[in-house]
């Protein structure tokens, strides 16, 4: 069944746990769209529409509370127990409502608690079900397999809403709790079937650690971070606008429908109706019009088509306009908007996504339903204005959605050009979707911005392109043709006529992808064409095809001993000598199977490598035990920091266990007696994307050793030139510069050293106080780069340090009208003296510095070269002895 599946998705052979997962998300949508329209009757019959309005606001002080609890819980236990701990309340809590319920026991309050009930389950439970998904599967598995899992989302809407309303037509709807607790207690069933299916490191292993919150760390990163602030905002608008149209939907089936039963089969019925017409939107629309517009433009589509709606409907106030408004906002909310949305969170470094996800599902949802229902109460029950009113609010809100849209658009943009590093004008400005500059950057741009584009074509569509992405795997750039094969492994359109030739590329892990894109694309193939290249190939392919099976099922070993894959490295041990020349293919070869198939009983394999007296060779050992993520390697990859030759593949190999994996290892190396060591951890730290190393990096960059605090600045520039969206102290910025430029300064103050041509130290101290300010510099003007994105400050520097007039001027011109007060004076106070070489006069705001203290500065310096060289040099001068 799963080999079936994957053939008629297109996705290849199937991991048992994307099944599981997408049982769990068919289960869990199919009991909220059960419930839905059962509570959404039962509130209406009981408690009218016009105290709708109250459940809203009830609504948002409760996903308050929830979301704060929640965040409390999630720093207590591991992800599959609070899912499992939330389940079985959900199931309490049901029964506890259908016993209520059937007996008629307070059925007006009864009814208010379920429809709070069933809000907040919905999304807490697609929350939690996203959460798990983003750390069951990596980002590869995830653009393979998301859509698939997500087909059962939308089944599961169309089953439960028809579900309802066969239900509600047999019998009463107050027993559709119970049929509602049933089927969630699958979804128990369901996860430890999914712990019992996956590694240990995967939802066992997330713990305290790894999910660490609490309420105020996400608001605060949304606050600050513009990219989230937008999204929020547009977001709660959506929601407001989203729940004033139900309101208008229930006022107008209230008035054609007085039965609680009628009621339960209206809301059934077109409950599932809208997720049918959201299927058929998805298939057949998303993609293109997604494709078409843009990711920008796209976003804004919803808003307008309900914006031209509710005009009609306050000219028009019939049902049949209310339900197209309905329509289009369940219809279009669920594909080409969601897609959209979805697009814009990618550029968001992943931890700040699962830290701010829930808040921005639970609470700012329920905020906006909150404001909503305020907005209804002031509007039908304090003016008791006519329900015409609520077209024009609904009016207003698209108009804000507009333009909430518009400015994420921008914004969105904006970080696609940072992270390319290329100024706006480089781009042109059209009005036609984003996919415009992909051509530009794909066809002229620099290598580097041609790897930086296709990362972000991942995760978009790339209609429009296909010529460009041919021609990029005709590149002679290795990397940028392993990048290419990457972003088009999972897409619709087929390249594997392009893909073929590239198995006989000169790279071993060309043909290493190029055989794993054949596999995911194999129904293309004449039958057994990848088989027999397994089994017959030469030994170069026979090996790159060994890798590229380990790498596409390295989580399905079912498949890995059909094909014995264990058996054929086995064998092609047995005959390999490691070694350079022709066996250096092999040698990469089997480390990659090794490594990304996780065969832990050829590990010895690698650590012969990393013995090996080849540096090459040794080079590609490092990589493969990063690639294994094996606790057995990692203190032995950190063993290499303490030498004083680190290969630089070292950083990256440690680099893929992760923040939390060598967080404690590296702080055992902080300390000042292993300045050594702790001087490479920022090399790390800048290739895992984490708010965590941010602010490691902040605390190393306030260290007392300079070539610590320089690694540390240059690493933390680095970083945020890749991923801007991570976030930094703004005043532990403002306090790095004071205390470089005050450093810098001292620097300065020791320059005043009186010529002693006859102390052989003297030049030798002088060459060194100048290389020093001009590191300084260096390091201050990051820092500002850092505290000013995305202006180049770096770009400044070297007009700045230039020979041109004019320029240097500007730039200095431009200092002066950016930099903020406390910095400005100090600043460019260092750049007049150290740079332009004026007349030194000392303007020191911190202190009056005297010649012990100067002499004092430079004796206990922090930096070594100077400290010797000043002892020396003032042991040899008789006015300070």
């Amino acid at each position: 069944m799963k080999s079936f599946l994957g053939r008629i998705t297109g996705i290849g052979e199937i991991d048992p746990d994307v099944i599981v997962m997408q049982r769990l998300i068919f289960t869990l949508i199919c009991t909220l769209l059960l419930l839905k329209p059962t509570a959404n009757a039962i509130f209406l019959s009981n408690l009218g529409i016009e105290n709708l309005p109250i459940a809203y606001v009830a609504l948002a002080i409760l996903a308050l509370i929830v979301t704060a609890f929640y965040s409390r819980f999630i720093s207590a236990f591991s992800t599959k127990k609070l899912f499992i701990k939330t389940s079985i309340i959900n199931i309490i809590l049901l029964i506890l409502i259908g016993i209520m319920l059937s007996n008629h026991w307070s059925k007006s309050i009864t009814a208010f608690v379920f429809y709070l009930f069933i809000s907040i389950f919905g999304i807490l439970s697609a929350s939690q079900f996203w959460i798990i998904a983003n750390q069951l599967f990596n980002a590869r598995e995830a653009r393979k397999y998301f859509g698939f899992i997500g087909s059962g989302a939308i089944a599961g809407g169309i089953a439960g809403g028809y579900l309802a309303s066969i239900i509600s037509s047999a019998t009463q709807s107050e027993y559709i709790p119970f049929a509602g607790a049933v089927i969630l207690m699958y979804s128990i069933h369901l996860m430890n079937k999914l712990q019992k299916s996956t590694a240990d490191n995967h939802l066992s292993g997330i713990t305290e650690s790894d999910t660490r919150s609490n309420f105020l760390g996400p608001f605060k990163l949304v606050r600050e971070i513009k990219h989230l602030k937008y999204l929020a905002f547009l977001l709660a608008i959506s929601v407001f606008v989203a729940k004033l149209i139900d309101y208008q939907f229930g006022y107008f089936a209230t008035r054609i429908y007085i039965d609680e039963e009628d009621l339960t089969q209206f809301y059934g019925f077109w409950m599932s109706t809208f997720n049918i017409i959201s299927l058929l939107i998805q298939l057949f629309l998303t993609n293109r019009v997604v494709g078409k517009l843009g990711v920008g433009y796209s976003i804004m589509l919803l808003p307008a088509m309900i914006l031209l709606n509710a005009t009609f409907l306050i000219i028009f106030p019939i049902i049949g306009l209310v339900v197209s408004l309905r329509l289009f906002d369940a219809g279009m909310k669920q594909s080409i908007n969601k897609a959209s949305v979805e697009l814009m969170m990618l550029p968001v470094p992943q931890d700040i996504k699962l830290k701010t996800k829930t808040f921005l599902d639970v609470f700012v949802d329920s905020l906006a339903t909150g404001i909503s229902g305020i907005i209804l109460i002031f509007v039908v029950k304090t003016l008791d204005l006519p329900n015409q009113v609520i077209s024009f609010v609904i009016l207003f809100g698209s108009f804000l959605w507009l333009y909430f849209g518009n400015k994420m658009r921008i914004e969105y943009k904006s970080i696609f050009r940072q992270s390319l590093k290329i100024q706006s004008e480089q781009i042109a400005n059209t009005s036609t979707a984003i996919i415009d500059d992909y051509h530009q950057m794909l066809r002229s741009g620099s290598d580097y911005q041609k790897i930086k584009a296709i990362s972000f074509l991942k995760n978009h569509l790339i209609t429009g392109l296909e010529e460009d992405i041919r021609m990029l795997l005709k590149h002679s750039n290795e990397k940028i043709i392993v990048a290419t094969l990457d972003m088009i492994m999972y897409k619709e359109i087929d390249f594997y006529e392009s893909v073929i030739p590239l198995l006989n590329h000169k790279s071993q892990n060309v043909k290493i992808d190029a055989f794993d894109y054949l596999i995911n694309h194999q129904e293309k193939l004449e039958p057994n064409y990848l088989i027999t290249l397994l089994n017959e190939g030469e030994d170069q392919l026979k090996i790159a095809a060994i890798a590229a099976y380990a790498k596409e099922f390295q989580n399905n070993r079912s498949v890995l001993r059909v094909l014995r894959i264990n058996d054929r490295i086995n064998t092609m041990l047995q005959d390999h000598q490691i070694g350079e020349g022709e066996n250096l293919f092999m040698t990469i070869g089997l480390l990659k199977a090794i490594s990304i198939g996780k065969f832990s009983n050829h590990y010895h394999f690698i650590n012969q490598c990393l013995k090996h007296p080849s540096h090459i060779i040794r080079q590609h050992g490092i990589n493969a035990a990063g690639e294994t993520r094996s606790s057995a390697f990692l203190k032995l990859l950190m063993s290499y920091l303490e030498g004083q030759e680190t290969p630089i593949v070292t950083y990256s190999a440690i680099a893929k266990y992760g923040f939390k994996r060598v967080e404690k290892i590296m702080q055992k190396y902080t300390a000042e007696e292993n300045l050594p060591f702790a001087r490479k951890i920022p090399f790390i730290l800048k290739l895992i994307p984490s708010q965590s190393s941010v602010d490691l990096l902040l605390q190393m960059a306030e260290y007392s050793d300079l070539s610590l605090r320089n690694n540390a600045i240059t690493s933390l520039n680095d970083l945020l030139e890749n991923y801007p969206l991570l976030k930094v102290d703004d005043k532990v910025i403002n306090r790095i510069l004071l205390n470089e430029a005050k450093y810098n300064n001292m620097l300065l103050n020791a320059l005043v050293l009186k010529e002693d041509a006859s102390n052989v130290y003297y030049k030798k101290l002088v060459e060194l106080l100048k290389k020093r300010i001009d590191e300084n510099l260096v390091a201050i003007f990051k820092l500002l780069h850092i505290k000013y994105p995305p202006d180049d400050y770096l770009e400044l520097y070297q007009y700045v340090t230039g020979s041109d007039q004019s320029l240097r001027d500007n730039a200095i011109e431009y200092l002066e009208n950016t930099l903020g007060p406390s910095l400005k004076s100090t600043i460019i106070s260092l750049i007049e003296y150290s740079v332009l070489n004026h007349e030194f006069h000392i303007q020191n705001k911190f202190m009056k510095i005297s010649d012990n203290d100067i002499r004092e500065f430079l004796i206990n310096n922090e930096d070594e070269d100077i400290r010797s060289t000043a002892k020396a040099y003032f042991s040899n001068k008789d006015s300070f002895q």
